[in-house]
Parts: structure tokens; C-alpha cells; sequence
């Protein structure tokens, strides 16, 4: 029997393989990679979100650790809080989206490794010591610093040769993060993390579609981005409830309350998406977003 192959019907999707638990723009992109479908054209929308989420929540961290220090919400230290991370961040992407992609580039023509390994680490540890010398938060220095080396024409090789450091680090992050909480107060509290898991799955769903529409996108690309978003979470939300912790703005239980989310976000992330593409690429009404030709 010969064998028809549809040339025009959307590849299948493999399952999932389990995504590193980071923030929720390296899961969800760790996610679309392992299933085939970074490249397609509707993830632009879905990872840009991402990362505005994560810019405005490493943004946030430094005021709402500003506040809970002064011990009230003063708009003077609001503002300057609002003025170092406005600054650090303008001076970041301003100089150093002119310098640091061609100084990658020229490590990685070198053809040494190690040069461009030390290069890469430098420039975040570097630039986390600047956000902590200004107030702002480490995580943020860390966050822009992957940014800036995103930007050079060597990310991919940069990528590669920090790879190692990522799961090292991300596993003593979250072996660090388990020591510090209290486990034992999680069944006190399981019927609100059950609720409120539902609730913010819930509202990140409507609320994302909605706001995809209203900026008139199209259906099927409102839906897989909202699909695809309403079970993110990553580590940026344990840091936040860490501060918090650390200055006594929040009792002992949101820590391991968070952590919860976190966990249970982490595992359902890369089924939702596989779910959400498939039942998409079912769809026949509407079709496909074309997959933008990769850069020369």
C-alpha cells in the first residue's frame, strides 16, 4: 500500500519533555522548542508577553522591597526606587545593547570557549552587582545581562556554553529555596492554594484573550496565547516572596504557598501548550500564522 503524506497539514507535536524549571519565559520557550514550534509565527506574541512580564516584575521587585523597608508607601522613596530601576534599565539597553553583542561576537570569533564562557559569566555577575549597588534587584542585573548577550549574532553558542551553569544554579536556587520554607504549614492551606490556583489560571486566561482582541488579534493567536500563559509561573515569584519574607512583609506561609503554585505551574506548563496547539492545528477554519524565514 502506498503511503499518502499530506504536505500541507501541520506537523504532529511530540510530547513533552520536562522543561527546566526557571522563569516563566524559559519554560514556555523551553516548552515550544522541544515540541517543534518555536519558529512558528504565533509564538512572537506569546513570548513577548513573557517577557514584559518578566521586566515589569523584576522592575516591581525593587519598589515593593523599597516600601516594605521604609515601612510605608511614601511616594518620595517610591519614585526614587522608580528613578534607579528607570535608570538602570535605560542605561543598560542604551549602552549596552551597542557594546556588549559585539563584544560577544568578537569572544566567540576567537574560537575560545572558556573566553566566552568567562565573558558571559562576567557580564552577569557584573551587571547583578550594579543592580545590587544601585537597589535595584540582583535578579534584574541577571535578567538584562541574558538580554544584551541575546541581542549578538553568538547567542546561540553563548547559550550553549552557559547551559550547564543554568541547571547547576537553578537546582541549588531551588534546593536554597526548600531549606528556607516550612512545608508543614502547606496542608493548613490547601484548599486556598487549590482556589487560588484556579482563580489565577482563570483570570490569566480571560484576561489575556481579552487584551489580545482588543489589540485585534486574531482569534485562534488570542486563544493559544492565552492557553499557552495561563499556567506560567517561574522562579521570579519565589524571589518576590523571598524579599518579602526577608523584610517581614509577608508571613511565613506565602513562601511555601508560593512555592506550591510554582510547582504545580511548572508541571502543567508544557501539557497546556501541547494541548493548546494541537487543538489549534485541528482547527480548519482558520490557518496557521505563517513561520517567519529564519535571519541570513
Amino acid at each position: 500500500m502506498r503511503r499518502i503524506v499530506c504536505t500541507k497539514c501541520p506537523a504532529p507535536i511530540p510530547k513533552p519533555s520536562p522543561s527546566p524549571p526557571v522563569t516563566s519565559t524559559v519554560i514556555l520557550s523551553q516548552a515550544l522548542e522541544d515540541l517543534g514550534l518555536l519558529h512558528r509565527g504565533e509564538t512572537r506574541l506569546i513570548l513577548g508577553i513573557t517577557v514584559v512580564e518578566d521586566l515589569i516584575t523584576v522592575s516591581l521587585l525593587s519598589v515593593l522591597q523599597e516600601t516594605a523597608v521604609s515601612g510605608h508607601l511614601a511616594l518620595p522613596e517610591v519614585a526614587l526606587a522608580l528613578g534607579l530601576v528607570g535608570l538602570f534599565i535605560g542605561g543598560t539597553l542604551l549602552i549596552g545593547s551597542r557594546t556588549v553583542p559585539v563584544l560577544v561576537d568578537r569572544l566567540a570569533a576567537l574560537r575560545r570557549p572558556e573566553l566566552l564562557l568567562l565573558g558571559v559569566l562576567g557580564l552577569a555577575l557584573g551587571l547583578a552587582y550594579v543592580s545590587s549597588a544601585l537597589g535595584v534587584s540582583i535578579a534584574s542585573g541577571a535578567f538584562f545581562a541574558g538580554v544584551l548577550v541575546a541581542e549578538s549574532k553568538s547567542q546561540a553558542a553563548a547559550k550553549e556554553l552557559i547551559a550547564p551553569f543554568k541547571q547547576v544554579f537553578g537546582a541549588i536556587f531551588f534546593v536554597s529555596m526548600r531549606a528556607l520554607m516550612d512545608l508543614r504549614l502547606l496542608p493548613a492551606y490547601a484548599l486556598e492554594i487549590a482556589a487560588f490556583l484556579g482563580v489565577a489560571i482563570s483570570v490569566k486566561f480571560v484576561a489575556t484573550y481579552l487584551a489580545a482582541r482588543q489589540q485585534r488579534v486574531e482569534p485562534r493567536e488570542a486563544r493559544l496565547a492565552a492557553i499557552n500563559l495561563s499556567a506560567s509561573g517561574g522562579e521570579l515569584s519565589l524571589v518576590v516572596a523571598k524579599g518579602g519574607e526577608d523584610v517581614g512583609a509577608v508571613g511565613a506561609f506565602v513562601l511555601p504557598f508560593v512555592g506550591a503554585l510554582t510547582i504545580v505551574t511548572t508541571f502543567l506548563s508544557p501539557y497546556l501548550v501541547r494541548w493548546a496547539w494541537r487543538a489549534a492545528d485541528r482547527d480548519p477554519a482558520v490557518p496557521p500564522a505563517p513561520t517567519p524565514s529564519p535571519e541570513p
